[in-house]
């Protein structure tokens, strides 16, 4: 379709002579004929008609050249003239969307809406053209009307005005959106850390460590925990295990099951967004605490009325510091028994008296010594024998003195004198005669 006043370009070839050329249009105003000069066997010519779309309306058109004398017509072509307000060759334009945010090095993409002014004009070409672009900006668009902004790590933030300017026929027109290019966010990031560093952990107990990963910059992301390096025997929980950071987790290392002691290094790994940190520290298992129990000598003899002597030492393991309490078990009846120290920390030394009284009965007795401290309880026995208590003459004479006979109605005495025993015997009165019948 043309417009009113424009001109009509026509492509003309003939083939097996040539000759002079006329085109013969019919319009509203009637036929109009324009004679041009000869033209050569199978050439293409462009020929250009002006001055014949003068008004809106159907047109036709047709080629006749004379070859020989002899008139030889093309067939015939329609087309139109279009005229009046909104009927000529025009277009509009349209930039959607009207803005779109990017971040430095990412790409925007638009599309370019053409809308001509009538359906005879659907597929003329239009020429683009991209302004306003930024430093570090390029464009490109498709045929289809898609067009991509793309930034760089160098275009500056801000808000960028980009126009697209079209033509066709020699019609311009402009569309425009808003690009807003933003700073560029920092890769995500993040640190692990420990503390303490160092724990120690009694066999049979439980410990506990805070790790703490910490968000250093970007969009975070999820991050899991995981432990390697303890030794069979210590088990060990994460809680929480993952989380975004920046969070905290409790670390506990449980040696419940441990059987050994020793230093160990572990290491704790922190996997998320692409990204793995480590951090170590370490843990020192010692023996649970307690305490060790002796006695000595294991074994007394006393006679009745005496007293014996027992050594006791309690001495701690393990960083053992609680309170501990020493008793006898086992007593007989007669004897007693008391502690120079009866309770303490260890290391705790003190003296078991035992005391036999004179009516303490005779025998070997065994006798437990306890040590209570802090729900522990260790124990030995020990062995007290308890002999007759000398007479006065075996204290005397010594014990292997003959037993002394004492006739009938004689008593003695014995008394010391100047450190000379004086044994005196008194012969008493007889008892009257029982008559004889």
């Amino acid at each position: 379709m043309y417009g009113t006043g424009e001109d009509v370009a026509l492509g003309v070839r003939v083939d097996g002579g040539g000759g002079p050329l006329r085109l013969v249009f019919g319009t509203p105003m009637g036929t109009v004929n324009l004679d041009y000069g000869a033209i050569a066997s199978g050439v293409f010519y462009t020929v250009t008609a002006s001055g014949v779309t003068a008004m809106p309306g159907a047109y036709t058109v047709k080629a006749i050249v004379w070859v020989g004398g002899v008139a030889y017509s093309s067939a015939t072509l329609a087309f139109a003239v279009g005229g009046g307000s909104g009927f000529g060759f025009d277009f509009s334009l349209d930039l959607s969307p009207s803005s779109q945010t990017v971040e430095q090095g990412g790409t925007a993409t638009f599309r370019i809406l053409a809308t001509y002014s009538s359906s005879w004009y659907y597929g003329t070409s239009i020429s683009i053209e991209v302004a306003g672009l930024g430093a570090g900006m390029d464009s490109r668009y498709t045929a289809s009307g898609d067009l991509y902004i793309s930034t760089s790590l160098s275009t500056p933030p801000g808000t960028y005005t980009i126009a697209v300017i079209g033509s066709a026929r020699g019609v311009f027109h402009k569309a425009s959106a808003v690009l807003i290019v933003t700073a560029k966010a920092p890769p995500f990031d993040y640190s692990v850390s420990v503390s303490p560093s160092t724990q120690t952990v009694s066999i049979g107990d439980k410990v506990s460590f805070s790790i703490v990963v910490n968000l250093v910059s970007g969009s975070p992301a999820a991050t899991f925990l995981t432990l390697s390096g303890l030794p069979s025997g210590l088990a060990y929980s994460f809680s929480p295990q993952s989380g975004t950071p920046t969070f905290t987790s409790t670390l506990t290392i449980d040696a419940s099951a441990a059987t050994s002691t020793g230093s160990y290094t572990f290491t704790i790994t922190a996997a998320g967004g692409g990204l793995s940190k480590t951090v170590t520290a370490g843990i020192v298992v010692k023996e649970a605490p307690d305490f060790t129990l002796t006695v000595s000598p294991d074994t007394a003899t006393v006679k009745q009325g005496e007293k014996a002597s027992f050594n006791i030492k309690v001495d701690p393991t393990g960083g053992f510091d609680k309170l501990v309490s020493l008793n006898v078990a086992g007593l007989p009846t007669g004897v007693s028994a008391t502690f120079t120290v009866p309770s303490g920390k260890p290391p705790l030394v003190s003296t078991l008296t035992i005391t036999v009284s004179a009516s303490a009965p005779e025998g070997s007795y065994s006798l437990s010594i306890e040590a209570v401290g802090d729900v522990k309880i260790h124990s030995t026995r020990i062995t007290l024998n308890v002999e007759r208590m000398s007479s006065l003459i075996e204290q005397i004479f010594g014990p292997q003195i003959a037993p002394l006979v004492i006739p009938a109605g004689l008593v003695m005495a014995i008394a010391f004198v100047a450190g000379i025993v004086i044994l005196l015997v008194v012969r008493g009165r007889r008892p009257p005669a029982t008559p004889r019948s």
